[in-house]
């Protein structure tokens, strides 16, 4: 998998070849992502994972 970064600056074109979804849906799964992450009220350890990640890590074809 490409740097986050690297896959954000690519053509919208090129982000759905490798992703399989629009840019601008992903910038909407970010949204809701970080909203439902900043409503939580749970104690303990926060997450390392950010939500970039998170979003382009699930497969939304294997589930995984």
């Amino acid at each position: 998998m490409p740097n986050i970064d690297k896959l954000l600056k690519q053509s919208d074109a090129g982000f759905k070849r490798y992703t399989g979804i629009h840019k601008a849906t992903f910038y909407d799964m970010l949204d809701a992502m970080q909203e439902y992450e900043a409503s939580k009220t749970k104690s303990g350890r926060p997450s390392g994972a950010f939500p970039k990640n998170c979003v382009t890590a699930y497969n939304p074809i294997t589930g995984e």
